[in-house]
């Protein structure tokens, strides 16, 4: 099935299972995964942890790629942002990005 999401025109495969059961070992997926991640530390900053275990709960991403993540966590000093939250389109986002790392296993 696919999504459109009108908010940001684009589309997203989507199966009712969990979308992203690991990270894929290619370079790309590797770049995209460290993009995301900058784009989450911008958003929430120390609160990450949270949104990735959101992602979990909805079925977005797997526990395992939720700890892949948090290991490129490990020494930044990411700090706690207490006012931070998520809207709507950042949520969006992230899903673009989980759908483009599935999608680097292809390539």
């Amino acid at each position: 099935m696919k999504i459109k999401l009108p908010v940001l025109n684009m589309k997203v495969d989507y199966e009712g299972s969990i979308l992203l059961e690991s990270v894929p070992e290619t370079f790309r997926a590797r770049v995209l995964l460290a993009r995301w991640l900058d784009f989450l530390i911008e958003r929430v900053g120390g609160n990450v942890e949270d949104v990735l275990r959101y992602y979990v709960e909805v079925g977005w991403i797997s526990e395992e790629v939720m700890k892949e993540i948090l290991k490129h966590t490990r020494g930044i000093s990411l700090g706690r942002t207490l006012a931070a939250k998520m809207e709507v389109k950042d949520h969006l986002v992230s899903l673009r990005f989980i759908n483009m790392i599935k999608k680097a296993e292809k390539i």
